[in-house]
């Protein structure tokens, strides 16, 4: 997160830097900016806050670069993990003329009362031949 959040981080003691500093702890959140002035009549207003994680090449320039606030910029290590793409084979069920695809299966032997597959390659076997003539 980042902002004016007009909370005066850099006063020892105070109450609602010390409500601030609660909540960004129970998200695991730390105020990163230095306690200088970042607003023309000084304190510490404008904040970035980011998991523990540290931020690289921060810095704070001095107020009135852009009327009464300091500019801050900042850069933090991203890591982006490389997509995952799985190749599949899909068959296009759409096109099947079902009629004919029911007809194939009823006529092999997946569907006689005489036969007992005992295995996975006895139903492949037997269902390849169905599924090649769906029409």
């Amino acid at each position: 997160m980042a902002g004016d959040f007009n909370i005066h981080v850099e006063k020892a003691g105070d109450a609602d830097a010390a409500r601030l500093h609660d909540i960004l702890q129970s998200l695991d959140c730390v105020q990163q900016v230095p306690l200088t002035p970042t607003h023309r009549s000084g304190g510490t207003l404008d904040l970035v806050t980011k998991s523990e994680q540290v931020l690289v090449d921060m810095t704070v320039d001095a107020p009135d670069i852009v009327p009464n606030y300091s500019v801050i910029s900042w850069c933090f290590p991203l890591s982006i993990e490389p997509r995952i793409v799985i190749k599949r084979e899909v068959r296009g069920w759409s096109k099947v003329n079902v009629n004919s695809f029911r007809s194939a299966q009823l006529e092999s032997e997946l569907c006689s009362a005489n036969h007992h597959a005992i295995s996975t390659e006895d139903y492949t076997s037997n269902f390849s031949p169905a599924v090649r003539r769906r029409g």
